[in-house]
């Protein structure tokens, strides 16, 4: 156990998580079903240490499939929009391979993106909205008493939307500089310049690192370097977009949907839509 870390959570003790490098493993007691997402967060911050040491960076960001083998990443601070894109977007039929954090790893010239195995955070405003989250009863997941929060694995998701939701790893195709207006109605995108590609790079991918740390005693600081190599390697092979969606009427999913589908998978993006 990490130095000061506590085995109990809403209760009575349910796990112990032991890390001895090269390999994690857990060990559950009682006799009620496991508390999963807590058994997520304790692991998932060894395991992610042990990623990027192989030179993987994991971004604050979410993705979904545009065509085999090609996805579009979607960054943003908190509260832009990721998990509502990501949720809409696999309604629309659409596969996805990552809600709010994406492994990206330079492969062959390219970024590849892979599916990080985490809970699901969604709020209920996303659930109320969507029109299939929004159909199912109150009971359908489970809710995180501090915010209220849905907290789910895509395997609860693949039996919500009666299929896989989640794609097999793909090279980052475009990159999205991501914001929702619940003011406004539209689809505005541009395509960012060279000197702005860096600066939003700069900003999203390594400023703005997901946390290092959870439990007391276990925190380390991340090595820049595979950062900074994928974040290059992003720069130059992907096209990237500022996209501002109005989402005050239900018809914005539809425009983002039919826009994501046609971006070009082996090149450079279509003329991006101007509203």
């Amino acid at each position: 156990m990490p130095r000061g870390a506590s085995m109990v959570h809403d209760g009575p003790p349910l796990s112990i998580v032991t890390v001895g490098e090269p390999s994690i493993s857990v060990a559950q007691f009682g006799l009620e079903s496991a508390h999963l997402p807590f058994v997520h967060y304790l692991v998932k911050y060894p395991l992610r240490r042990a990623v990027e040491r192989q030179g993987a960076v994991l971004a604050h960001s979410s993705a979904v499939q545009i065509a085999p083998g090609a996805c579009c990443l979607f960054l943003g601070p908190h509260k832009a929009g990721k998990t509502t894109v990501f949720v809409e977007m696999i309604t629309r039929g659409l596969s996805a391979l990552g809600n709010d954090a994406t492994l990206l790893a330079a492969v062959g010239g390219q970024v590849e993106a892979a599916a990080w195995p985490h809970v699901v955070r969604i709020d209920e405003g996303t659930v109320r909205c969507n029109r299939v989250l929004g159909a199912l009863p109150e009971d359908w997941a489970p809710r995180n008493r501090r915010d209220g929060k849905a907290e789910v694995f895509f395997s609860r998701l693949d039996e919500v939307f009666s299929r896989p939701i989640a794609a097999p790893p793909a090279r980052v195709a475009a990159v999205v500089d991501l914001g929702l207006d619940t003011t406004s109605t539209g689809l505005a995108v541009r395509r960012l310049t060279p000197p702005e590609k860096r600066a939003f790079i700069g900003e999203r991918l390594i400023e703005d690192r997901l946390p290092t740390g959870w439990l007391p005693g276990w925190t380390w600081q991340p090595d820049p370097a595979p950062v900074r190599v994928v974040a290059d390697l992003l720069i130059d092979s992907a096209p990237m977009y500022r996209v501002r969606v109005g989402v005050a009427t239900s018809r914005w999913a539809d425009a983002l949907a039919d826009w994501v589908r046609s971006l070009e998978p082996h090149g450079a993006p279509e003329p991006a839509l101007v509203p």
